[in-house]
């Protein structure tokens, strides 16, 4: 079978329909029943700086495929995949903002601001791991929308919006813990 680019007049999706896509082809993944837990597990130990698992790639192609020419659009697609799969298979609501799900499963603000001061795409990825460990231990989705712009946003440098959506995240975690 032969190589097909897509069509030139094709619809582009949006970022955030991209990541809405992507949250669907993990949940397709991670379904118990006909899921496929290998790529799932590939998903999870996946280093979003030298993404090698097939799985990425394929899962790349159908959410993205033009940013597979582009390193840093790798890379950036790689931490969401990555994130999402270590949550998975309850990793995407699209009603529950990262902030709030973070204080609503007890995350420190301590541990918060840790996270919101990590900086490139390295310690961005870092830190995000750990958040998703604990989200993932306490089998709480989020709205990857969000998380996904910010590291989006730290692997193509753009201070502005990494910073608006660290501001998201912080109103948020902030709104629901004082909300108790």
């Amino acid at each position: 079978m032969a190589d097909r680019a897509p069509a030139a007049d094709a619809p582009r999706l949006s970022r955030a329909e991209r990541i809405e896509t992507m949250a669907r082809e993990i949940a397709r993944l991670a379904d118990r029943r006909t899921g496929s837990p290998g790529e799932v597990a590939a998903l999870r130990r996946l280093d979003p700086e030298h993404p090698d698992a097939a799985a990425f790639w394929r899962l790349l192609v159908k959410v993205d495929g033009p940013a597979m020419e582009n390193p840093r659009a790798v890379t950036a697609w790689a931490m969401i995949a990555g994130g999402m799969a270590r949550m998975a298979p309850n990793h995407h609501d699209g009603a529950v903002w990262p902030g709030r799900a973070l204080a609503e499963v007890g995350v420190s603000e301590a541990r918060l601001e840790q996270a919101l001061r990590a900086r490139g795409p390295h310690h961005t990825w870092r830190a995000t791991r750990r958040l998703c460990d604990m989200l993932a231990h306490h089998a709480q989705p989020v709205d990857w929308r969000g998380l996904g712009r910010l590291l989006l946003a730290e692997a193509f440098d753009n201070d502005d919006e990494a910073e608006r959506q660290r501001h998201h995240i912080a109103r948020a975690y902030y709104t629901a813990l004082h909300a108790e």
